[in-house]
């Protein structure tokens, strides 16, 4: 019988097998997909130009992340990081004014830049003196917190862009609490976001960006391998059984693998929300109703590789965000070949665009060509160049990123309080810890160490 069942192959569920296993504990994961990794997810394609490396959801990681870099050691893919260039991984554009433009580094330039027009500018100038919210105040939309504190102009121009950057996401619609908490903690502790920047507070530092050599798959694919037997890729987990009473709980998981069912005393479910609720509905289904309403944005990733002569100008840059009025249907561009180097062939550029999202839901519903037709009008608007492609690649997740909409944090409350009635199961995933792969890490490592702080395994 193993100690710990963690059913989820994502990197949540990776991080916290492997940490329980290093702890001396006798672990099983069950992973429905065929390939560890959930939306990590590289496609090496080889063609008549050469090789290219799509990484088809996520595409970096701040090596300041203790966690995630101690994975990356645990399995001895050090050797295998691709920093990105010096000066990309530190340069962010945005489409204004129908070109690109570089975001300024620092408040001063940001002041006398044109990303924002003056009346806006000196709207930002006056956030110092705008009274902070009430602690016990009811939480804002991202929206109605930026409009109190930086000015309307800078939410549509610059926080949107951000917003659906980081969560696909609507700022009208996501609580900011929920969502940015770190950013209500510095209101909260300094009275505003630039005096609290002045005093060199702020979020933690990111790091350098980094990838791998094969791209970002490689780290759940190594984990998995470090697991060896403990990992079981291709088995989904159909029903949550409890045997025992309230005093001596264990768990027996059913999968359709046609495997005799595993009992264990202690099960991490670290897989999407409505997976969770479907398999907890039988024992706490005011857990279940909580986690089936957990919204997930959809997404569509769009791979276009070019000759270099047909890229147009791609700037030393990270990439380019996109207003929801500037013309463009795209929400952004990675200039992944530029960032890091080995993603295309010789000669060839590589650029990785995000469409849909909360505010263009409909483009999750496209056929690819059209899809590809939009993409590649928005290339040409923004960079010139001709945008021949060379290679296309559209990938979708129709429940892409999930959603801290407004009581996002207080639904949390309630179903960590109601899922006290299910002694030894623990819940995880993008749905409540952070969506990015740090935050991943950290919550997958964390729950391993609190099990093997609380029970005898």
């Amino acid at each position: 019988m193993p100690d710990i069942v963690v059913i989820g192959g994502g990197l949540t569920g990776l991080a916290c097998a492997l940490e329980a296993q290093r702890s001396g504990a006798v672990v099983t994961l069950l992973d429905a997909g065929d390939e560890p990794g959930g939306n990590l997810r590289t496609a090496i394609v080889d063609d008549a130009a050469g090789r290219w490396r799509l990484d088809l959801g996520p595409n970096s990681f701040g090596d300041g992340a203790a966690d995630l870099m101690s994975l990356v050691r645990a399995v001895g893919l050090e050797g295998e990081l691709v920093p990105a260039g010096e000066t990309a991984g530190k340069t962010r554009y945005l489409f204004r004014d129908g070109r690109v433009q570089p975001v300024p580094a620092s408040p001063p330039s940001f002041l006398t830049s044109s990303i924002l027009p003056l009346g806006a500018r000196l709207r930002l100038m006056t956030e110092p003196f705008r009274r902070a919210s009430r602690p016990d105040a009811p939480e804002e939309t991202l929206a109605q917190f930026c409009d109190r504190r930086l000015g309307r102009m800078a939410r549509l121009k610059l926080l949107t862009p951000v917003v659906s950057g980081i969560y696909a996401g609507d700022p009208e619609q996501l609580g900011a609490e929920s969502a940015f908490p770190a950013m209500i903690a510095l209101e909260r502790e300094h009275g505003s976001l630039v005096r609290a920047a002045i005093k060199g507070s702020g979020p933690p530092q990111r790091g350098r960006l980094q990838t791998f050599t094969d791209g970002l798959q490689a780290l759940p694919r190594a984990i998995a391998a470090t697991l060896t037997d403990a990992y079981r890729g291709g088995c989904r987990a159909t029903r949550l059984e409890r045997i025992g009473d309230s005093g001596d709980t264990r768990w027996r998981i059913h999968t359709d693998d046609g495997r005799p069912p595993l009992d264990t005393q202690h099960v991490v479910l670290a897989t999407p929300a409505g997976v969770i609720a479907r398999l907890v509905q039988e024992h706490a289904p005011a857990v279940a109703t909580e986690l089936a309403a957990i919204e997930y944005a959809p997404m569509n990733v769009v791979h276009v590789g070019v000759r270099n002569e047909d890229a147009g100008a791609l700037p030393e840059a990270f990439g380019f965000l996109v207003p929801r009025d500037e013309g463009l249907r795209i929400l952004g561009a990675l200039f992944s070949s530029v960032l890091f180097t080995g993603r295309a062939p010789h000669g060839h550029a590589l650029v990785t665009i995000f469409t849909g999202g909360a505010l263009d839901p409909g483009a999750a519903t496209l056929a690819d060509a059209d899809v590809l037709d939009y993409v590649l009008a928005d290339l040409r608007t923004a960079l010139g160049g001709s945008w021949k492609p060379a290679l296309t690649r559209v990938t979708r997740w129709p429940r892409a990123i999930p959603q801290y909409v407004v009581g996002h944090k207080d639904r949390l409350t309630r179903i960590e309080t109601a899922m006290q009635g299910l002694p030894g199961v623990t819940l995880l995933g993008n749905w409540r810890g952070g969506i990015a792969m740090p935050n991943c890490a950290r919550e997958g490592a964390d729950a391993a160490r609190k099990i093997a702080q609380t029970a005898a395994v």
